[in-house]
């Protein structure tokens, strides 16, 4: 995986950022994973900074995960967005002098993990992320 799978929103300047990443699927055990990250994106009002492209990781046709399937919202016969499987990170900037924060939310990736956690690790470093 090259870094063209990031698709960058932003690039603002953080203080030695720590990375907090959820997963939602089948390890999300009473949705505590997606749940924290969803928690702390809504109460810091964390800004939407990049995502990972869903083509490389993800089974759009598997049977046994309609979740998975991509789908649209469609009004008056147009069809008004399209909603894949993804990697969402977010950003606060705290204004107290500690590290910033880095959020990300992901659909647990189907297929090649080892790809994916190394395309995780680079963005966090090129970030400079400090923990994780």
């Amino acid at each position: 995986m090259d870094s063209r799978s990031v698709i960058r929103y932003r690039r603002p300047k953080l203080f030695r950022p720590n990375l907090v990443m959820g997963f939602e699927g089948w390890a999300d055990a009473a949705r505590i994973s997606s749940g924290v990250v969803g928690r702390l994106t809504d109460k810091l009002n964390a800004k939407r900074l990049a995502e990972i492209r869903s083509d490389d990781f993800y089974i759009f046709q598997s049977p046994d995960n309609e979740a998975r399937r991509p789908i649209t919202d469609v009004k008056g016969g147009q069809v008004r967005a399209l909603s894949l499987p993804s990697t969402v990170f977010r950003f606060f900037k705290n204004r107290r002098g500690s590290p910033d924060l880095i959020i990300a939310l992901a659909a647990e990736p189907e297929l090649k993990w080892d790809s994916y956690a190394e395309l995780v690790l680079n963005f966090a470093e090129e970030l400079g992320v400090g923990r994780l």
